[in-house]
């Protein structure tokens, strides 16, 4: 029977560990529980949930409290049961509490009908393509809307890349794919952006494409509020040195949130290169929460050093006004 492990993220036990061998694990604030929550933890009762080993694995279950369990900031349903995954990060009527560490790799979520595009230059009629480290991002919008950051945005007007007089055109390839690449044809900046940090950087390119692109789910509010160091995050990018512009193939990256910044700043793994800007943040059940915004622009904004991401509510405010 595999162990399990827990890490306390918050408070006086803050990471501090424990392990259980099961095959049932009681949890809740009363005395009488295998995993006893700290008093201050007002919010979970005093038999909250329950975990328990079967089928080879992990699981955990809501025992009727007041005010809910969470697993990756999701409430579990009342008679639900949700198997557990290495990096998951669980509540009890609040801000998520423990982190789990089960042994051996990490489940991620599927990303289905994932649309990443990489954002490049490329010759009149698409004769040649021009390698270039500026970016890419996901979809957002199924009427053609793409997220990047206001940075790539700004590099491709001042190239003159979104107009039909310039030598050279920006275009969207869709990774992974065999479709032509899709004409960019307009840039919207976030109206806050502030040239040469990364508050506010970001923008939307509108691309030209007889079908409806299957855009990527953004994070609602809860789940932007409850974001907190320690969160399991995944990315996936274009790293300019190891990427072919003609036929790029996105490349994953598991890290943990370092830090959270006003509540909007994401300090993000140093496995973050050149040519990422734009790449999707994205939790364990696959909603993106942030994108990647780059590192060389943290002096500049007081943010320090290391590589951070801008988290979407940023782009919510965009998409809103739209």
């Amino acid at each position: 029977m595999a162990a399990l492990k827990v890490r306390f993220l918050h408070g006086q036990r803050r990471g501090e560990e424990l392990t259980f061998s099961g095959p049932s694990v009681r949890i809740g604030r009363s005395r009488d529980n295998d995993l006893v929550l700290p008093e201050g933890q007002a919010t979970s009762s005093g038999h909250h949930a329950e975990s328990t080993f079967k089928d080879g694995r992990w699981w955990i279950a809501d025992l009727g409290s007041t005010n809910g369990t969470y697993v990756n900031d999701e409430r579990l349903a009342a008679g639900e049961r949700r198997g557990l995954s290495r990096g998951d990060r669980l509540g009890f009527g609040g801000a998520p509490l423990l982190a789990v560490g089960l042994p051996g790799g990490a489940a991620w979520a599927p990303l289905a009908g994932l649309a990443l595009v990489m954002v490049i230059l490329a010759a009149l009629g698409y004769r040649e393509l021009r390698r270039a480290d500026l970016g890419f991002g996901p979809a957002v919008s199924p009427n053609g809307l793409l997220a990047t950051t206001a940075h790539v945005a700004s590099e491709l007007e001042k190239l003159g890349a979104l107009t039909k007089e310039g030598s050279f055109r920006a275009v969207a390839i869709l990774t992974d794919s065999k479709t032509e690449p899709l004409s960019i044809v307009g840039a919207y900046l976030h109206p806050n952006h502030q040239p040469g940090t990364f508050r506010n950087d970001v923008a939307l390119l509108q691309v030209e494409s007889e079908q409806p692109l299957v855009s990527l789910p953004l994070a609602d509010a809860p789940i932007l509020d409850r974001l907190d160091r320690g969160l399991a995050i995944g990315v996936f990018g274009f790293p300019a040195r190891s990427t072919d512009p003609g036929s790029p193939r996105a490349r994953f990256i598991e890290a943990a949130l370092g830090d959270v910044r006003e509540g909007r700043y994401l300090e993000i793994g140093r496995g973050i290169e050149a040519g990422m800007s734009g790449s999707p943040i994205f939790t364990r059940n696959g909603k993106v929460v942030g994108v990647v915004v780059g590192g060389e622009l943290g002096a500049a904004a007081n943010q320090g050093d290391g590589n951070w991401g801008l988290s979407v509510a940023a782009l919510r405010e965009m998409l809103d006004e739209r």
